[in-house]
């Protein structure tokens, strides 16, 4: 469907129905963000944002509201050949631009590391067998992945990394963190 909803969604709501703010929702690829934010195009943005010390520099943020981290979803051919981090040396990774996964997946040895804008067009392409696996944020890999395609894809028992999800607002704009953090 065309309209927004999860678990995000849910969250702001309440956060700006409780102090009195309106909220309106806007779709747009996870790069987009920071720089939206960093020239008041949008007031918040919640879509698994990593709360990293590089962007906190730049950025305020609220939270953390949950704690997750990075995970693979691996195709199950895959299944005795990629059984840890190590193996993810020299694969075909799938990620979203601009997201921790990136950055972790540019950092397995040898790697070839495939860009898109959004989650969708991430699982599209290793749906489509361009890929090897893909990092995700763990919670993202549980529930859309793992559970919507039971027996297709498997994921590390444990995480890759320990990350917490936060609301970014601009510095420029602590009144709004404020009432976000009340």
């Amino acid at each position: 469907s065309k309209t927004i909803e999860g678990f995000e969604v849910d969250l702001l709501t309440a956060i700006a129905k409780e102090n009195g703010l309106k909220v309106e929702f806007s779709n747009m690829p996870f790069d987009a963000l920071l720089p939206s934010i960093l020239t008041e195009q949008i007031d918040a943005a919640v879509s698994c944002i990593s709360m990293t010390e590089e962007r906190a520099q730049i950025v305020d943020f609220v939270g953390p509201y949950y704690n997750a981290g990075l995970n693979a979803l691996i195709r199950n051919e895959y299944q005795n050949k990629i059984k840890n981090n190590l193996d993810l040396n020299g694969k075909k990774i799938c990620v979203v631009s601009g997201t921790t996964c990136e950055e972790y997946a540019n950092s397995c040895n040898g790697s070839d590391v495939l860009k898109f804008p959004s989650e969708n067009e991430s699982f599209n392409a290793i749906e489509n067998k361009e890929c090897d696996l893909l990092i995700a944020d763990a919670p993202v890999i549980e529930f859309q992945y793992i559970k919507m395609h039971p027996g297709k894809y498997y994921k590390f028992e444990n995480n890759l990394t320990f990350e917490e999800f936060g609301i970014m607002t601009s510095k420029l704009r602590p009144e709004l963190r404020e009432k976000i953090e009340s």
